[in-house]
């Protein structure tokens, strides 16, 4: 955050939400295995990670993390991607969906890009 006052005004916010446009939000859900073995689980988190990492790397996924309180939502993730097939086939792909431990569904959203979160 800056202290420097910008006034937002009609055309200032007219202006902004013309330069959006449409991306893909993912639920990660509890799966019907979400409570299999601590073990597996640790190793199926591992690839998780490394997948999703991947995915960031190569720009297709923007945003991801868990939820902090404990409900059947447990992450979601913000694919730079406009065809919610295409997010659907590669989420699926996640080691974490292949193995039971979460479901996903998938929603058009839209946001402006340049938008993130502060450091």
């Amino acid at each position: 955050m800056t202290n420097q006052h910008i006034e937002i005004t009609d055309e200032f916010v007219k202006k902004k939400v013309s330069t959006g446009r449409q991306y893909i939000l993912v639920h990660l859900i509890k799966g019907p295995k979400y409570e299999s073995d601590p073990e597996s689980a640790d190793e199926i988190q591992k690839a998780h990670l490394r997948f999703l990492f991947k995915l960031k790397e190569e720009g297709k996924l923007l945003l991801v993390g868990p939820l902090m309180e404990k409900t059947d939502l447990r992450g979601i993730a913000i694919y730079n991607i406009q065809e919610p097939e295409e997010v659907k086939k590669i989420a699926s792909e996640d080691p974490a969906v292949q193995a039971g431990l979460f479901t996903i569904e998938i929603y058009r959203w839209f946001g402006i890009p340049g938008d993130g979160l502060p450091l």
